[in-house]
């Protein structure tokens, strides 16, 4: 399994999780991706002089990759009498926490307050991506703190179907999908050997309950486990989608199902 992270925090209690899993046949796999509320604490690790690439082999051969993501400061933080105390050390992956007494947190990759949605998404999305296509299981997951970004970096500011195609701010599910879509048709253009389908299910978390958000009525879904399928969500819905604004539409449906509230 490919599986990148973002931020690099170990342990979270879960409070509401959501996500698009996209099921393709046809020489991939699947790729979910999720973001979700958390209470976390920071662990410390050792710092690396040359942290490995996604899809790199050696000790690390399971694939997880761990980023970490530094946001701006809001404009109530903005206007508080406080000091900055983090830097980040992109070259090195490399995160300084100016505390007393001073630490050091390294991860396979670290993106700055001024990083754009873009840069994000070739940092962490293409190599799940290209690892999909290629017939691995990949996930993303976003966890930190309420307030943190995740909704940010996972969806962007989405205020219409337009938007998830064009708009600078769009997160990693948009691009996501864009950037498989687009593989797919470049892939069945230089050989119609291989066949793609494509199928789109959206399931949320909320209170330790799943529920089926392409089919709101659809809830208290169970996870079950088969031989055949392996793990899989009991009567969670699958919609074929056969280019990438059938897959927007999904998205823009299952987003106004989900549980939200704005951060204070």
């Amino acid at each position: 399994n490919n599986t990148a992270r973002i931020p690099a925090f170990h342990r979270r209690t879960h409070i509401v999780s959501q996500g698009i899993y996209l099921h393709m046949e046809g020489g991939a796999e699947d790729v979910e991706l999720e973001d979700a509320d958390a209470d976390v604490e920071v662990d410390e690790v050792l710092l690396q002089d040359e942290p490995q690439q996604f899809g790199e082999t050696g000790d690390r051969g399971d694939s997880i990759r761990v980023y970490a993501r530094v946001r701006p400061p809001s404009a109530h933080e903005g206007s508080a009498p406080c000091r900055d105390i983090v830097r980040v050390d992109s070259v090195l992956s490399v995160v300084h926490l100016l505390a007393e007494p001073p630490r050091s947190f390294a991860f396979d990759g670290v993106l700055s307050e001024s990083s754009r949605q873009e840069e994000v998404f070739q940092l962490v999305g293409t190599g799940v991506a290209d690892a999909c296509l290629n017939g691995y299981n990949g996930s993303i997951y976003v966890y930190g703190q309420t307030g943190s970004g995740k909704t940010h970096t996972m969806q962007g500011p989405v205020t219409a179907l337009t938007s998830m195609q064009s708009d600078e701010q769009r997160g990693v599910m948009c691009r996501m999908l864009e950037f498989i879509f687009k593989d797919v048709a470049r892939r069945h253009a230089a050989s119609c050997d291989v066949q793609y389908r494509c199928k789109c299910s959206y399931l949320e978390i909320y209170r330790e309950q799943i529920t089926d958000l392409l089919e709101p009525s659809s809830t208290n879904l169970q996870v079950r486990e088969d031989v055949n399928r392996g793990i899989y969500v009991e009567r969670l819905s699958e919609h074929s989608v056969w280019t990438v604004s059938d897959a927007f539409h999904v998205l823009w449906k299952g987003l106004h199902q989900r549980h939200v509230g704005a951060t204070q």
